[in-house]
C-alpha cells in the first residue's frame, strides 16, 4: 500500500518539472531546447502559451512514466494524471498570485 502512495509522488514531480520547463524557471527551457536550436528558430513565448507548453511536457513525461511503472489500471492512470494536472494548476495559480502580491506592494 505504501509503495502505491510513493508512486504518486513521481507524478507530483512530473507536474513540478513540467511547470519549471514551461515557464523557463532556472533556464530549464534552454537546456531542453538546446538540441533543437540548429533545426528551428524558436520564438519567445509568454502567458498562456507557457501554460500550454507545460501541459505538453507534462503529457509526454506522464506517458513515459506510466509506461515505465507498468501499471495498467484505468483508475491509477486517471489519478496520476489528475495529480500531475492539478500540480501544474496550483503552481500556475501560486506564481501569478505571488507576482500580483509583489506588484501590489512595490
Amino acid at each position: 500500500m505504501r509503495e502505491d502512495k510513493l508512486q504518486y509522488l513521481i507524478f507530483i514531480a512530473i507536474g513540478c518539472l513540467s511547470f519549471m520547463i514551461g515557464f523557463d524557471i532556472f533556464g530549464w527551457r534552454k537546456i531542453v531546447t538546446k538540441a533543437l536550436e540548429n533545426f528551428v528558430n524558436l520564438p519567445d513565448i509568454a502567458g498562456s502559451l507557457e501554460l500550454l507548453l507545460s501541459f505538453t511536457v507534462m503529457i509526454v513525461l506522464y506517458f513515459i512514466f506510466l509506461f515505465i511503472l507498468r501499471r495498467r489500471s484505468l483508475s491509477f492512470a486517471l489519478k496520476s494524471f489528475a495529480i500531475s494536472f492539478f500540480t501544474i494548476i496550483i503552481l500556475f495559480t501560486a506564481m501569478f498570485a505571488l507576482t500580483a502580491y509583489q506588484l501590489e506592494h512595490e
